[in-house]
């Protein structure tokens, strides 16, 4: 019985946690250059190597 509840409560929480995790990944990745604009002080041939 306690195997079986394991194992659904896996099933439910690895994709949210899938999801997740791929949401924030690409907010940042999409967000990231005003960032690095902003550390590397304007320079935008470094701040997009280091975005991509």
């Amino acid at each position: 019985m306690v195997q079986s509840l394991n194992f659904i409560a896996y099933t439910i929480y690895l994709p949210i946690v899938m999801l997740v995790t791929w949401l924030v990944a690409h907010t940042l990745f999409k967000n990231s250059r005003v960032f690095m604009l902003d550390i590397f002080h304007g320079k935008d041939d470094l701040a997009n190597a280091t975005n991509t």
